[in-house]
């Protein structure tokens, strides 16, 4: 470089080799050619002409393997490509998949969630295997109770379906044995609603009318008892009197065994209808209300007992399922099914349906269908139950004290 800024100084003097002061134009061409003939440098062993950059890249591309090893070969090349493109497309479908995965939870509505989980949770002992270590505990179903409904859990339990504390949810065991007495595994009947879609199954030695009334008793205390006639007003007398004293069945004993507690009602009237009820708790004549989910009135409203009877459930709560007044027939609610048996009007019967029991599938309020609401009875008679001797009877005596 220094020499070539030398020549040049020399060639731009006024006496220098281009004569004159400014020198002519051909000789500053062939000095300017000629300098750049002579002015080529040598850079990292390479010679690189002046006014050009070397590559920075050089020192790595000589580093490179040649182009005709084995790594480089096409055969080998080939194949790892395609191995590559088979990861890349295996990790391109797990990213679909996630996406797709992740765009389906957010367009699912998250489950509600319950507010006294981690209330519930603080207070929840955790469950350990015979080696001391947590067990995971199973998933459970989503919540759709109500907020008093988790409540009355939290504080006081949730309910258990089936058997619970050695008592089933009705009554499903028979008799078995000479003693006949019941099952261990016998339920807890008269306990909830009548049902209207489960029948009880005969027993032996139910008579036509008793094999009438049978299969109305599904999970009450008489599914699975003999049945006895306790009162017949033909024989026994239209009177309240009557009615009571076969209806308490004190002095009804056959075999060891009485007929008290709880009972059948059955009657038919001058127009044909044939109905009746169930008192799960009986009559004693006490003057009491007595109260049961359980009770239920039945009806042939056209007397026709070859077809279903129908069965009408107890409503607005257990209170008044039945009134047991000393001095009255049977009544069921306050006018459900009501037979004074007053002196003069005894076979006096009347209906109205509504307030405590159902009304009939067409909307009647009355147990004898389109019929006025009263009529004269021409049957009446009570069943109860033969209960094995050492077996408790339900309700066959006075209720001093209930909450219904």
């Amino acid at each position: 470089m220094l020499s070539l800024l030398a020549s040049y100084a020399l060639s731009a003097a006024p006496n220098g080799p281009l004569g004159g002061r400014g020198g002519s134009l051909s000789s500053h061409r062939s000095f300017v050619a000629s300098s750049r003939a002579s002015s080529r440098i040598r850079t990292s062993g390479r010679i690189i002409a002046a006014g050009e950059n070397p590559n920075p890249f050089s020192a790595f591309l000589a580093s490179l393997a040649p182009a005709d090893d084995e790594y480089n070969s096409s055969p080998t090349r080939d194949a790892r490509l395609t191995e590559q493109q088979k990861i890349a497309e295996s990790k391109r479908a797990e990213r679909q998949d996630a996406n797709a995965q992740q765009q389906q939870q957010k367009a699912a509505p998250a489950p509600p969630r319950n507010p006294f989980e981690t209330l519930v949770k603080a207070f929840t002992p955790i469950e350990v295997d015979r080696d001391g270590n947590p067990v995971e505990p199973a998933p459970q179903a989503a919540d759709d109770r109500d907020v008093g409904e988790r409540l009355f859990g939290l504080f006081f339990g949730e309910p258990e379906a089936g058997v619970t504390s050695g008592i089933a949810r009705t009554s499903g065991a028979r008799y078995e044995g000479e003693s006949r007495a019941r099952a261990v595994e016998s339920g807890a009947p008269d306990t909830y609603p009548a049902t209207k879609t489960e029948f009880a199954e005969p027993v032996a030695g139910d008579d036509a009318e008793m094999a009438l009334l049978r299969p109305l008793l599904k999970n009450t205390n008489l599914e699975y008892l003999d049945l006895k006639r306790v009162y017949d007003a033909q024989a026994d007398g239209w009177t309240a009197d009557a009615f009571h004293a076969g209806a308490r069945a004190h002095t009804h004993r056959a075999s060891g065994a009485n007929y008290r507690g709880p009972c059948v009602v059955f009657c038919k009237t001058r127009g044909g209808a044939v109905c009746g009820g169930y008192a799960p708790k009986g009559f004693a004549g006490y003057g009491e209300y007595r109260g049961s989910i359980a009770a239920f009135l039945f009806s042939w409203p056209s007397g026709d007992t070859a077809r279903p009877a129908i069965k009408l459930q107890k409503i607005g709560g257990a209170g008044l399922a039945t009134i047991d007044e000393p001095e009255t027939g049977p009544r069921f609610g306050a006018e459900g099914l009501t037979a004074m048996m007053n002196p003069g009007s005894e076979r006096l019967v009347s209906s109205k349906l509504g307030p405590y029991y159902e009304c009939l599938p067409d909307g009647s309020r009355s147990l004898f269908g389109a019929k006025p609401s009263s009529d004269e009875l021409s049957e009446l008679r009570v069943y109860a139950g033969c209960w094995p001797e050492g077996e408790r009877i339900p309700f066959d005596g006075a209720i001093p004290f209930a909450i219904e």
